[in-house]
């Protein structure tokens, strides 16, 4: 899932604004940062990574990006179900098992 902007609601799909309209700051997309006074953004980027897939015989490059919240999002899902890093990271490399430790 990825950023929506936080006046207008829609996706963000270039690197967020920061702007603070009436004191507050909001992340928002191009069109509605003309709306508020832009701020310093400390806002990682959003990292894209460029993948090949082959359908058929025919090559075809799509580009995913990759949430700046990603590893925040991991942390509270792994922290809700109550799993370790340790178990987490097993479970990545391979057994597949999710144990609570």
């Amino acid at each position: 899932m990825g950023l929506t902007c936080e006046i207008c609601g829609n996706p963000i799909r270039t690197p967020p604004n920061r702007v603070e309209i009436d004191g507050a700051v909001l992340q928002v997309c191009q069109s509605c940062a003309k709306s508020g006074t832009p701020l310093m953004s400390t806002v990682p980027r959003v990292r894209s990574a460029k993948t090949r897939h082959v359908v058929k015989g025919e090559s075809i490059e799509s580009e995913l990006e990759v949430d700046p919240e990603y590893g925040s999002i991991v942390r509270r899902a792994r922290e809700k179900m109550g799993i370790t890093q340790e178990a987490l990271g097993r479970a990545i490399n391979g057994s597949g098992n999710l144990t609570r430790d």
